[in-house]
């Protein structure tokens, strides 16, 4: 089975315990490079800034000016503290890859249980044309002792033996009065001789 990507990937960001803390569905690139000479990263460009995963990497600063102090305030911030740092994280990508023989698409999910993501996020801004891209990096670490970095898992489809199918062709001529459904209905039963699903008629 040959297939072709068909999508950018979504990702599902958990923490190292399992709780999920972003989703980001709005990636524009990705990109997953291993190598046997350099560490494992997947690289991924976001067209919006994901403020969920902003809480997960950062420190964010509390508030702590008195009501007082607070008074006049016009406008509210949150305010996201940044530093150098590698925090560990499970990865869960979904993309869907098209069969090129039948043209039906797989749901593809790329399973990964140890990862760490950088906190030195890269931020571009522009003037002109669209809104600028957020730039994250994650580390892929083995999960086991086989040096294993990630799974990948893809949706099949269990092809069902075809039921055969039974034909009856059935005549029904209408008469000088209308025919109710209700009674097409039975005397298609009496035809068949058999009770057909019951109906909302």
């Amino acid at each position: 089975m040959k297939l072709g990507n068909r999508s950018v990937i979504a990702l599902h960001v958990f923490d190292e315990w399992g709780t999920k803390v972003a989703y980001l569905d709005s990636l524009k690139e990705s990109k997953l490079v291993t190598s046997d000479e350099e560490q494992t990263i997947l690289y991924v460009k976001d067209a919006l800034m994901d403020t969920y995963l902003l809480e997960f990497i950062t420190n964010e600063e509390t508030d702590l000016s008195t009501d007082y102090e607070s008074f006049f305030k016009k406008k509210a911030y949150r305010t996201f503290s940044f530093k150098k740092t590698l925090k560990k994280c499970k990865l869960i990508a979904e993309t869907e890859h098209r069969n090129s023989k039948n043209g039906r698409d797989h749901k593809t999910y790329f399973e990964i249980p140890n990862a760490q993501i950088a906190s030195s996020i890269d931020f571009y801004t522009s003037s002109i044309g669209e809104p600028s891209d957020t730039d994250i990096m994650f580390i892929i670490e083995p999960f086991n002792e086989d040096n294993e970095l990630f799974k990948i898992h893809i949706e099949e489809y269990i092809e069902r033996e075809s039921t055969p199918l039974t034909v009856h062709k059935i005549e029904v001529i209408q008469k000088d009065y209308p025919l109710r459904a209700k009674d097409l209905l039975e005397h298609v039963e009496k035809i068949l001789d058999t009770k057909l699903p019951s109906r909302t008629i």
